[in-house]
């Protein structure tokens, strides 16, 4: 589950970074005019709150996993306690049944 996550959010890392360096290259090898900045920052701005909501949307992913697990966890634990509910009520029924 944590290697999941954790490798989900490295390849968003790398995919992003990718396109900064790529953003960046084009951006060092033209005329800078000031159209040009004013583009450059707002695809980087762009590229900044997608990686944002990517991260967030993985960090909200996971903790839905681990609340299923959790949620998984408890019901079986449940089961195993109306398991031994049913055996504690057998084994108590049994004895009366030898007191009589």
């Amino acid at each position: 589950l944590k290697a999941d996550s954790d490798l989900a959010r490295q390849k968003l890392r790398d995919k992003l970074r990718r396109r900064r360096e790529k953003l960046r290259r084009k951006f060092e090898s033209s005329d800078k005019n000031d159209v040009q900045k004013l583009e450059f920052i707002e695809e980087m701005n762009k590229i900044q709150d997608e990686e944002s909501k990517s991260e967030a949307k993985l960090r909200n992913e996971e903790a839905e996993k681990i609340l299923n697990l959790s949620k998984e966890e408890a019901q079986n634990m449940k089961l195993k306690k109306d398991e031994a509910k049913a055996q504690i009520d057998e084994w108590n029924e049994k004895q009366k049944k030898n007191l009589t």
